[in-house]
């Protein structure tokens, strides 16, 4: 980009292929399935966030992601291994759940 971003945040599709049928059914019919679904586990567009996410940031930026409250672990784990990130951490929801991912683009 002409100017890297302090921020990134998004909401991206994060539910497994196996779980669209048994979405509930206004769901499925009003919402587009690439808008929810990513792959097998819920996680190919997260995983595209975080390896491409660097280049868009500046130093210190931040790339914020919400995530399913079952994929906090995963989430972290791939974070934590792009070496380009720093201070990952999750914040809960208001029933005490991880909802995002945040971390910071390591100072250059």
């Amino acid at each position: 980009p002409a100017e890297p971003f302090d921020i990134i945040a998004s909401n991206p599709p994060y539910i497994a292929e196996q779980e669209w049928e048994s979405l509930q059914p206004d769901v499925r019919q009003h919402e587009p399935r690439q808008a929810l679904v990513s792959g097998s586990d819920g996680l190919d567009i997260i995983r595209r966030l975080i390896k491409q996410s660097p280049e868009f940031l500046v130093p210190d930026g931040h790339l914020l992601l919400e995530i399913d409250t079952t994929q906090s672990d995963a989430v972290r784990r791939l974070l934590e291994a792009e070496s380009a990130f720093e201070n990952i951490r999750l914040i809960n929801d208001l029933t005490g759940r991880p909802r995002v991912a945040v971390a910071s683009k390591c100072r250059e």
